[in-house]
């Protein structure tokens, strides 16, 4: 190897990070230019001009290979008793980059650039190893034991795994851990440097919770450019355009389209394009509901719309039964709603007491299994029992009906709990703990789209005067210019 070659490893980042991957892989890492503005953030963290630092990017893109293997292996080459602590959702992953790490060191180009940082050979475990110098790299997952572990370099890479970005409690805790235990760790708060890189999962992930903080450097890149923007590099501009990918040569127009339209919770636009807004995103607030006191049941027709939970008191997800009132003007009044954890038998009780209370003209359940029983058990009632398979996922099934919010079609009762429960489920979908009552409500909506409104408003023949009297006030209402009120007595 030249000199030069050698001079190149030591000093550019960039020039080391593709050494490594070779190394590591034996295949060349790709010359897409976000590279190169990430390893410009690794000249910095390396010289000290940051100290704290967050980076999102999308999956597969690289970051824990450019921030958790090659970062701290060049630190041990600029300081070879440089102490580093590496962080992650598991241990398996931490320990993982701590091989890469090492494997790194042990390269025949490394030795020749950096001779000074030896790997001492009676401290050499994957989960912990040592160079001679006294520098030390331990790996830990996030809720690992790290008592007596001191660095000059904190390494947080991924704390939260996928699957948990709606475990706010989940979140939480990390927050904590960070905060009280991992920060703690620094040999010195003022000088040692914290990297945390992970993708979005949730506005109260580890991102979201140091970005309240003055002092951190963020560096935020979406798999789709949202708009053009400038990039300085180290050797010259990296103009952005809007629409272009990270990685074209990876993700065709096809693949983004369908990552767009299938991606679970978080969703694709905090997964892959680090964004809590814009089209990608679901924002039902509050505002978008109408909260209207009733007194009594107003006289329309109902519709049961139910989501099951298949595992009754045993599973983690709720129940949920949803009574929904078809008002005047294609408006949609949820009057009344049971959730909770019941077996089967003690569900369906709850089923039979909200289907005497309002009568429906048809109850709708989610196919999950129980739901079958549950057809079986009403189907003979007098009301048509529908069994429903969602199609598509959570939000883009919801997606399809955010115009009902936006023109305040959905109407909630005023003075009742679940009011304010289903909208903080709402507003937090999809990343909140729980989304029972969304599912609920999406099913009443997607089927309500399909069927005619007038036919399953009209009249049907009721026997007994409470009957003809309710009757009476429907056909009222449906057909004869509706009263003021939309309030109706039963009585």
């Amino acid at each position: 190897m030249s000199p030069t070659f050698l001079e190149l490893l030591r000093r550019d980042p960039l020039t080391f990070a593709k050494q490594a991957h070779f190394e590591l892989y034996q295949s060349l890492l790709s010359d897409d230019p976000y590279l190169a503005l990430l390893t410009s953030d690794v000249e910095l963290i390396v010289g000290g001009s940051i100290r704290r630092y967050v980076c999102n990017l999308p999956p597969g893109h690289g970051k824990t290979f450019i921030f958790s293997v090659t970062l701290p292996a060049l630190l041990l080459g600029r300081e070879p008793a440089a102490r580093i602590l590496i962080v992650s959702y598991g241990e398996d992953l931490a320990i993982d980059n701590s091989r890469m790490i090492r494997a790194i060191l042990k390269a025949p180009s490394y030795r020749k650039a950096f001779p000074e940082t030896i790997l001492a050979t009676d401290q050499k475990s994957a989960r912990d190893f040592a160079t001679t110098a006294g520098g030390r790299v331990h790996a830990r997952s996030i809720e690992g034991a790290i008592t007596g572990v001191r660095c000059d370099y904190l390494f947080i890479d991924d704390p939260v795994q996928i699957r948990d970005s709606g475990n706010r409690l989940h979140l939480e805790s990390v927050n904590a851990r960070f905060d009280t235990d991992l920060v703690s760790r620094l040999n010195n708060p003022r000088t040692g440097t914290i990297v945390i890189v992970h993708h979005r999962l949730n506005q109260a992930d580890l991102t979201g919770h140091v970005r309240k903080r003055p002092g951190w450097y963020h560096r935020a890149l979406s798999l789709i450019a949202p708009e053009d923007r400038d990039y300085r590099l180290k050797h010259g501009i990296w103009r952005r355009k809007e629409g272009e990918v990270l990685r074209p040569h990876a993700y065709s127009p096809e693949y983004v389209a369908e990552l767009r339209e299938n991606t679970e919770a978080p969703g694709f636009g905090p997964l892959y394009q680090q964004r809590f807004d814009g089209p990608d995103v679901l924002q039902v607030h509050r505002k978008d509901f109408v909260i209207q006191p009733f007194y009594a049941p107003p006289a329309v027709p109902y519709i049961l719309s139910i989501d099951p939970n298949h595992k009754g008191e045993d599973g983690r997800s709720f129940g949920v039964i949803q009574c929904w009132g078809l008002m005047a003007d294609d408006k949609y009044l949820l009057y009344d709603q049971w959730r909770g954890r019941a077996h089967r038998h003690a569900f369906a009780d709850h089923i039979r007491s909200m289907k005497a209370k309002y009568r429906p003209r048809y109850i709708l359940i989610e196919d999950n299994g129980p739901a079958l029983d549950l057809q079986e058990q009403f189907q003979t009632s007098g009301c048509p029992v529908i069994l429903l398979n969602a199609s598509g996922n959570k939000v883009t099934r919801l997606r399809r009906h955010l115009h009902l919010f936006r023109n305040h079609q959905v109407i909630l009762r005023g003075g009742v709990p679940f009011t304010e429960e289903l909208m903080v489920e709402f507003e937090n979908f999809p990343y909140g703990a729980n989304d029972d009552q969304v599912d609920a409500a999406t099913q009443f909506f997607d089927w309500i789209r399909s069927n005619s409104v007038s036919a399953i408003a009209r009249p049907r023949p009721v026997m007994g005067a409470l009957g003809n009297a309710r009757q009476t006030r429907e056909m009222l209402y449906w057909n004869a210019g509706r009263p003021r009120s939309c309030v109706f007595s039963r009585r």
